[in-house]
């Protein structure tokens, strides 16, 4: 088990873990440990090797955020990234973003200094990121957006990611991030919060050395990540998209109540919309990634698709009683048609809102 003794100092009350820590070598054997020890990144007390740990103070700041796009499962940000370090090189500022495509090199800082006896480098990053999307509750859901920072160039005993508190100002009361101008160009979205956490992910490859192939050997890395958590704004994406819809079920009803003398009317109002609607799903269907799982938003067009048959269905057999002169009946199955009708959309609505009404009201 990996010991570190860790130091640190008091600041407004708070603990701050200083900018260098002592990581136990628990595998010596498997470390050049005189070149590392010249390098300065291994130390030697009471015969136990230690990992010189380097703590960096990192904060990731929204300026930007747009273009979710579910389809592609990317988002745009903008932001800046510093860190905070001791040590006498900038190992520390080796890192990457997972599923970034845009201008990022850390041999280029917006800003380079010595603050408080530390290194200062200061990165303004804009560009696309990846985003794994969950959408079996679309247009119901919540989205969580993640930059990842990794370094996988030098393991977690050596380098270090936490965050700046202190630089992000999270000992202060702040604005809801709902507020924040960084997210007022999102569409159809709201900041529901923004989170900062320390990652680590390892690997257990011998990486084609000798002296890891008869050991279970886990490399592990540091790493920081920011992740913005998104909420659909239902009730704006229902006025836009399922008006015709909610229109269409209203028309199919009012088919219900139709003299005999309309019968035509009765089954081709039903038809025409199940095409319509179709034609809206696939046009909706056609904004989002190819799915092997059906989304919230297909069941309610499945249960208007239901709808309309119920209305045919109705129809026709009411049609059928009138012939054979048995109206009494074919007037109780117009109203049967009417109770079920209504049943089934209360049902529906009873259920979704059970389920999503938090997101509706949120």
């Amino acid at each position: 088990m990996r010991r570190t003794i860790q130091i640190g100092f008091f600041r407004q009350r708070r603990f701050i873990s200083a900018p260098l820590q002592l990581v136990h070598i628990e595998h010596p054997e498997l470390v050049d440990t005189g070149v590392e020890t010249f390098q300065g990144h291994v130390v030697r007390i009471d015969n136990e090797l230690y990992w010189l740990q380097r703590v960096v103070y990192t904060g990731i700041d929204i300026t930007y955020l747009n273009q979710v796009n579910e389809r592609n499962g990317t988002f745009n940000a903008e932001f800046y990234l510093w860190m905070r370090y001791g040590g006498d090189d900038d190992l520390p500022t080796h890192v990457e973003f997972s599923g970034f495509s845009g201008d990022f090199d850390p041999a280029k800082p917006l800003e380079s200094s010595q603050e408080d006896g530390l290194n200062y480098r200061l990165y303004k990053v804009n560009g696309t990121f990846k985003a794994n999307f969950d959408l079996h509750d679309y247009p119901f859901d919540s989205q969580s957006l993640a930059i990842h920072l990794r370094n996988q160039d030098h393991p977690r005993d050596e380098i270090a990611y936490i965050i700046d508190t202190f630089g992000l100002q999270l000992d202060r009361p702040k604005l809801p991030d709902s507020e924040s101008d960084a997210y007022r160009s999102l569409q159809l979205w709201r900041v529901d919060s923004v989170r900062r956490f320390v990652d680590s992910f390892s690997i257990s490859s011998t990486l084609g050395k000798p002296g890891l192939f008869s050991t279970a050997n886990r490399t592990e890395y540091g790493g920081f990540d920011t992740e913005i958590v998104l909420r659909r704004d239902v009730a704006a994406f229902m006025v836009k998209t399922l008006i015709a819809p909610f229109l269409l079920v209203l028309v199919v009803f009012t088919t219900l109540f139709f003299p005999p003398s309309l019968i035509k009317e009765r089954t081709t109002i039903p038809v025409t919309a199940i095409l319509t609607s179709a034609v809206l799903l696939i046009s909706i269907s056609n904004q989002l990634p190819p799915l092997g799982y059906t989304v919230a938003l297909e069941y309610l067009f499945y249960v208007f698709f239901a709808l309309c048959l119920l209305a045919m269905t109705t129809a026709f057999l009411s049609e059928i009683l009138r012939h054979r002169r048995h109206q009494a009946r074919s007037v109780a199955m117009d109203r049967a048609g009417q109770i079920v009708f209504v049943t089934i959309l209360l049902i529906t609505l009873v259920v979704f809102w059970w389920k999503f009404g938090a997101s509706v009201t949120a």
